[in-house]
């Protein structure tokens, strides 16, 4: 089946129409401390914060508002499915465009789609098991860092500067 472009759009209107209420009608966690993560890194003088998302823009900032993240990123520093970036690759490798020559990369995910998306572009990669895949899968594709899911906001904040401490 195709669809022209005038469907997708219209499509993704009625997504992005639903999305409120399906989201308030189940169950949405914030993984692990993302809050406490989120806050502490914006303290920390360079880093900038960034979302990859398989999600269009409008839905990931629909879902964003409703676990009241999105006030941690910036509009420029969401990376979305377009027509023009439609795969988790080449969405991660579009973030990685946006660096400055000063800046460096990091994909913190918690699948090995991630993980491998992050390398294919360069980056150095986190893995987080959150439930979905262990530690013990997700090791397997050689993350750059891995934290169990019974991991403190101080583990990822320590991996992270070791990370950049040691390029």
């Amino acid at each position: 089946i195709t669809a022209n472009l005038k469907e997708i759009t219209l499509i993704l209107q009625n997504y992005a129409e639903k999305l409120p209420a399906a989201l308030n009608s189940g169950v949405v966690k914030k993984i692990g401390h993302i809050e406490k993560v989120l806050e502490t890194l914006l303290r920390i003088t360079k880093i900038e914060l960034a979302v990859g998302t398989g999600n269009f823009l409008p839905g990931a900032k629909i879902k964003l508002n409703h676990v009241g993240l999105m006030n941690y990123f910036n509009d420029d520093n969401l990376f979305c499915a377009s027509e023009s970036y439609w795969s988790r690759d080449l969405i991660i490798n579009n973030a990685k465009n946006s660096l400055t020559s000063d800046q460096v990369g990091i994909v913190i995910g918690d699948s090995p789609k991630d993980i491998l998306s992050a390398k294919a572009s360069g980056l150095i990669s986190i893995a987080i098991a959150t439930g979905a895949h262990s530690s013990v899968e997700l090791t397997k594709y050689v993350p750059n860092l891995i934290l169990n899911d019974d991991w403190q906001v101080n583990d990822l904040i320590d991996g992270i500067c070791n990370l950049i401490q040691n390029l």
